[in-house]
């Protein structure tokens, strides 16, 4: 147990914490351990712990290396990202098709925290040897699809413009001129 306390006591976080509530610091962390526990068990706890830490963190430090500009950091931040869309994608069709399952949360932080533990290199390693061949396979088909849906919406804008034009172009034609001119 000692162990535990003076691991605890290393941590700035635990140890002032500890100090504000009058606790040991081994017992503020085990609780804090359990505490982040059953929040990833319940449904809302496990999401505010996964978007905290799979979007406000890596948020903020790509946020940091745009503002140092800091090329390296931004080309792995941006593999990150693209990693998270694609795993957002998948967490939501897992979640519909096995709903409440608890361990999820789980396996989704610990997923996140790796991608963010490791430096970049797991996210470099999955993205260039899963994300970019697949999208290379699939690149001429989104391309045509992407186009399509583009001239699609700029279409229905173009309509939406005209429509609205004869509306106002209506409304002005039946309001009534003022006489007394």
């Amino acid at each position: 147990m000692q162990r535990l306390h003076d691991y605890a006591n290393d941590k700035e976080f635990i140890r002032k914490l500890s100090h504000k509530i009058g606790i040991p610091a081994g017992y503020v962390l085990i609780s804090l351990v359990l505490l982040g526990g059953a929040l990833l068990y319940s449904g809302f706890g496990g999401l505010l712990l996964v978007l905290s830490a799979g979007f406000l963190y890596p948020a903020y430090m790509t946020f940091k290396a745009l503002k140092k500009n800091n090329h390296d950091l931004l080309a792995n931040y941006s593999k990150y990202w693209v990693i998270m869309s694609v795993g957002v994608v998948v967490h939501e069709l897992l979640a519909w098709l096995v709903p409440g399952f608890r361990p999820f949360n789980f396996l989704v932080l610990g997923a996140i925290l790796l991608l963010l533990k490791s430096h970049a290199a797991t996210a470099t390693t999955i993205y260039d040897s899963l994300i970019v061949p697949t999208l290379k396979k699939l690149e001429s088909d989104v391309d045509s699809t992407l186009k399509t849906v583009e001239s699609a919406v700029a279409k229905k804008e173009k309509e939406a413009a005209e429509l609205k034009s004869k509306a106002e172009k209506k409304l002005h034609e039946a309001t009534p001129k003022d006489k007394s001119s």
